[in-house]
């Protein structure tokens, strides 16, 4: 069965509408309900469709529930502490829960920093086993790299990292790498983005804007907005 009512066959053309609406769901902060069109996602909070009882989808009989916002964690600099230990959130509509967390933030801060700059981090383990992070896509040294061999117990911390950053624009994302424990700590909810920026990068959104605002009125939008035609499906 297809989650959502989605046809098995599906062309090229409606695979990138429906990408690119996930994408605008994501940036926007709010994820849309599946009777939504993905190409048409809302920019404001809405309802879920459907009253109490049999087959709907409300909450307390009444008119549906409200959809939980995307979390966004808070962007920091690679450097000082970072703690892992359980965390009690909100799921959502009150509903707590024990997950667990780097710096009490369920997903974890998003670390951003600029090609040249140095990371220096102290892991600290507030769980009940061993953890280690890893970071996954950065080009770093073995003994930096976060593998099971470094992996410490609770209290034998902290781990300290230190690496220079030294490849171009990327997304990147941490997470525990003990043996064999990888995926429980993950899905328990350790993980978060680790973000490079360099100058490529910033000349080229410098460029689009640029391009975007001095296009004369004139122009077609054909003209400079790529488009997918028939032949691409």
């Amino acid at each position: 069965m297809v989650a959502c009512g989605l046809r098995r066959s599906i062309s090229r053309r409606s695979f990138v509408r429906a990408a690119a609406g996930t994408a605008g769901a994501i940036g926007t902060g709010w994820l849309a309900s599946c009777d939504q069109d993905p190409a048409g996602l809302p920019l404001t909070p809405r309802r879920a469709k459907g009253g109490g009882g049999k087959g709907g989808g409300g909450g307390n009989g009444g008119g549906g529930s409200t959809r939980n916002t995307f979390r966004t964690p808070p962007v920091q600099s690679p450097t000082g502490a970072l703690t892992v230990a359980p965390t009690e959130v909100d799921l959502g509509g009150g509903q707590m829960s024990t997950v667990w967390t780097y710096n009490g933030h369920f997903p974890g801060p998003t670390l951003q920093a600029w090609k040249g700059d140095t990371a220096a981090i102290h892991l600290y383990n507030g769980l009940d086993d061993e953890t280690i992070t890893h970071w996954h896509g950065m080009i770093i040294d073995h003994a930096n790299d976060g593998h099971p061999v470094f992996a410490f117990d609770p209290g034998a911390g902290p781990f300290a990292y230190r690496f220079p950053i030294e490849q171009r624009a990327t997304l990147n994302w941490y997470h525990p790498h003990p043996h064999e424990k990888t995926g429980e700590q993950v899905a328990m909810g350790l993980a978060g983005a680790f973000i490079i920026r360099d100058n490529e990068e910033a000349a080229l959104a410098a460029s689009k804007a640029t391009r975007r605002w001095s296009t004369a009125p004139s122009t077609p939008r054909s003209a400079w907005t790529p488009r997918f035609t028939a032949s691409a499906s």
